[in-house]
């Protein structure tokens, strides 16, 4: 899954950013904004491997050949309820799903940003960091 943020280093809440570090806040009050964005989302976790590049995450997981079934959606809601406890959005038009692998083929439903709103598209291909990944 690739999650892209809304506009991540206009909308940095700098009341959450203070309150996570407030030692740090004299320091912060006239740096940039992508700073200000890195610090506000270091504590965002996900039980799967997940990484972070400025204002993109990536989370993947391993489902095993015998079909037990995929986690991910449990993996996303957690990472959309930590942003928003932070006042960070998703581009919910740059947010990707791609399986890889023989599942593929497997009919894993698709996941949703939230309820009432769009689900996330699966895609074959996806540009991460400048390189094209395919299924």
């Amino acid at each position: 899954m690739f999650i892209d943020y809304r506009k991540a280093f206009d909308i940095v809440n700098h009341n959450s950013l203070l309150d996570k570090l407030k030692w740090f806040g004299s320091y912060l009050s006239h740096r940039c904004q992508t700073l200000s964005f890195i610090v506000l989302i270091d504590d965002l976790r996900a039980a799967c491997e997940l990484h972070k590049f400025v204002d993109d995450t990536t989370l993947s997981e391993l489902i095993p050949s015998t079909g037990s079934g995929s986690n991910m959606s449990s993996y996303f809601t957690s990472v959309l309820t930590c942003i928003a406890n932070n006042d960070v959005q998703i581009n919910t038009s740059k947010t990707k799903e791609m399986i890889n692998g023989s599942l593929n083929s497997i009919d894993l439903s698709s996941l949703s940003t939230s309820s009432g709103r769009p689900t996330v598209e699966r895609v074959a291909t996806f540009k991460l960091l400048g390189i094209h990944l395919d299924q």
